[in-house]
């Protein structure tokens, strides 16, 4: 899934709060397969729930199969409607 590839893009931080970069490199890989209405809802809710260090972990431990993780799609379910087809 396109998140895959934002959170393996995610930098590592020690804020609370997303990066700069983690922010961008998030939007850069989800809008053109998810829209933007969808990748911006996404990045609310990760960023309530999640430290940018809680990000950073996740990105790197992604598993190989391309499996978005519970805790990620829990965060992101709000979203859901507003993704593009």
């Amino acid at each position: 899934m396109v998140l895959a590839v934002t959170l393996l893009a995610a930098a590592c931080s020690d804020g609370d709060r997303l990066t700069d970069r983690q922010r961008t490199d998030f939007l850069e890989g989800c809008r053109p397969a998810a829209g933007d209405a969808f990748c911006e809802c996404a990045l609310e809710q990760i960023e309530e729930v999640f430290t940018s260090e809680e990000f950073a972990e996740m990105g790197d431990a992604f598993p190989a199969d391309g499996e978005v993780p519970a805790d990620l799609t829990g965060a992101i379910s709000p979203c859901l409607p507003l993704l593009e087809p």
